[in-house]
């Protein structure tokens, strides 16, 4: 479990570094910026697969899959929303 809630986290991108980490399986970020992005959830839950729950909500498997079949349109998405964050910080 890894409770990042109201940290600041602006930039989505950064949790790509938990991959590495295999027994995550809990991770929250609730009131950081970054979950205003469109396209949070099921970017970190694709970016993340061996997560369970996410802000305490259950991840299902067909949320899972139809996340990842939008992912490439997802990463570009939160990338530029995260430019826009930096831009105004």
């Amino acid at each position: 479990k890894l409770d990042l809630t109201v940290n600041f986290v602006g930039e989505l991108t950064s949790i790509k570094s938990l991959e590495v980490n295999h027994h995550l399986q809990q991770l929250f970020l609730t009131g950081n910026p970054c979950t205003q992005f469109t396209g949070y959830r099921e970017y970190v839950i694709t970016t993340l697969p061996q997560l369970k729950t996410l802000d305490g909500k259950e991840i299902e498997k067909s949320e899972r899959i139809l996340a990842k079949q939008d992912y490439a349109n997802i990463v570009k998405s939160i990338v530029d929303q995260e430019n826009a964050y930096r831009e105004n910080i």
